[in-house]
């Protein structure tokens, strides 16, 4: 892989100059900013500094590490597409990594976990504060962080149950399970909010323990850390996602206008020019009218590569069809529908949607195609 990138340093560099800041790594992989001492930065060491940054973050795999390599990144002047799409196309697969050992913690063979140790909770929050670093990640996070918190509310129900009943009890096998269960939940990291709250019953726990004459075991706390500023949802404003239906059935191009433009930006986030968007974008309006059949659609988009929009200096962009997911909804609001569309969890690399509204049910058909996408050498 380093082999493949020094053959781009190879290349010949713009001359210019640009300000700014340069984001890096530290000693602990930690994501850190450095505001450049001089004013004016070569594009010689721009270049170099994506490039450090994107090896960096392939050898740590790290949220941290990939969000400083794609800042370095998006500093790239004009003229650097080749480099920005290469650097970026080896970050997207580690990003993919790192969604796939996120999603694991809460599912076994695609199926959500009843429950969750204080422990894998811990871990799953550390990842998904590393997820909020990353500007285009914050569209998962949201529905993300609730699921994390469903399972921490069932561990903090389980605690205070066992709390209240050795209280009534006065036991001491009741007290001394509270006390097993109180300190696991004082190992809660990435949450101020819990760690006070199992602080403030671990008290009254210490007070039962010493009115029975069990002497207490206080489990040691990490010494406090600045908090992390709670990341505040998006205002969603239902009367300017609402989308009046077509009078007839047929494909519902305003609402899906509607719901790329507020949570896709436009769709451009899916794919890297405008010929493959117009393409993809046909082909599942086909698929969602009936025009195509799935099998259809699969060749179809297999058969891309030997078209003449499908090629460039590189090579040929090759695709294949991840998966086709098909969402029913009566709503004709764009954000109920990204809420119920995003629960579905598709991971391809590139999306096609199309929205078909059938006037007899009254409902959309909303279809979505995850397409696998790369760029093969001549």
């Amino acid at each position: 892989m380093k082999k493949t990138i020094s053959l781009l340093i190879a290349a010949t560099l713009l001359t210019g100059t640009m300000g700014g800041t340069v984001f890096a790594i530290d000693n602990n992989n930690n994501l850190v900013n450095q505001t450049v001492a001089v004013e004016k930065i070569g594009v010689e060491q721009i270049y170099k500094n994506a490039y450090d940054l994107t090896i960096k973050a392939l050898e740590v795999r790290t949220q941290e590490a990939l969000t400083a390599a794609r800042y370095a990144i998006w500093k790239l002047p004009a003229g650097y597409e080749s480099a920005i799409g290469t650097f970026s196309a080896m970050l997207d697969d580690v990003q993919l990594e790192l969604f796939r050992t996120f999603l694991t913690i809460f599912h076994v063979d695609g199926v959500p976990v009843k429950s969750l140790s204080q422990a894998d909770i811990n871990k799953g929050r550390g990842m998904l504060e590393g997820f909020y670093t990353w500007e285009n990640n914050k569209q998962y996070c949201y529905t993300w962080s609730s699921c994390i918190d469903t399972y921490q509310v069932n561990v903090m129900k389980e605690v205070e149950s066992a709390l209240r009943k050795a209280q009534s009890s006065k036991l001491k096998a009741d007290i001394a399970k509270a006390r097993e269960l109180m300190n696991v939940i004082l190992t809660v990291k990435h949450n101020d909010g819990v760690l006070n709250w199992a602080t403030t019953l671990n008290k009254e726990l210490i007070t039962l323990e010493n009115s029975t004459e069990i002497p207490p075991v206080i489990p040691p706390v990490d010494p406090p850390v600045d908090p992390i500023p709670p990341v505040d949802p998006p205002v969603v404003n239902p009367d300017k996602d609402y989308v009046a239906p077509p009078s007839i059935s047929g494909l519902n191009t305003n609402l899906r206008a509607r719901y790329m433009q507020e949570f896709f930006n436009g769709g451009l986030y899916f794919h890297r020019n405008g010929k493959m968007i117009a393409t993809f974008d046909n082909i599942c309006n086909d698929l969602a009218s009936g025009k195509l059949t799935e099998s259809e659609v699969i060749n179809k988009i297999e058969s891309l590569r030997w078209e003449e929009n499908f090629t460039n200096t590189n090579g040929i962009w090759e695709g294949t069809v991840a998966e086709i997911v098909y969402q029913y909804d009566k709503s004709n609001n764009a954000h109920d529908i990204y809420m119920n569309s995003i629960k579905n969890g598709q991971l391809g690399e590139y999306k096609a949607i199309a929205i078909f509204y059938d006037k007899e049910t009254k409902q959309n058909k909303i279809v979505t195609i995850a397409i696998n996408l790369r760029c093969q050498p001549f």
